[in-house]
């Protein structure tokens, strides 16, 4: 996988939607099946923390709003990679 499109998953501050689709274009079947499977593994990881309501009750408001914002950006980016 390129530099750029490891930069454009990893950092929030990148993400948008249309970056990724002409990143994607750019990537090899294989790396895109390890992403695809790297997502999945961390969107179970969070929706688990999620469904945990020990979790939600105890952490502070903004890391319970982080995690599912991170959800549902990973679930966009999972989505894109898959059609």
């Amino acid at each position: 996988m390129n530099e750029e499109v490891k930069e454009i998953f990893k950092t929030n501050k990148a993400y948008k939607l249309d970056d990724i689709c002409k990143k994607i274009k750019t990537m090899s079947k294989e790396d895109i099946q390890k992403e695809i499977e790297e997502l999945e593994k961390s969107i179970n990881k969070r929706k688990n923390l999620l469904s945990n309501e020990n979790f939600v009750k105890r952490a502070p408001e903004n890391i319970v709003a982080n995690e599912k914002q991170k959800l549902i950006e990973e679930e966009e980016k999972l989505f894109k990679l898959k059609n």
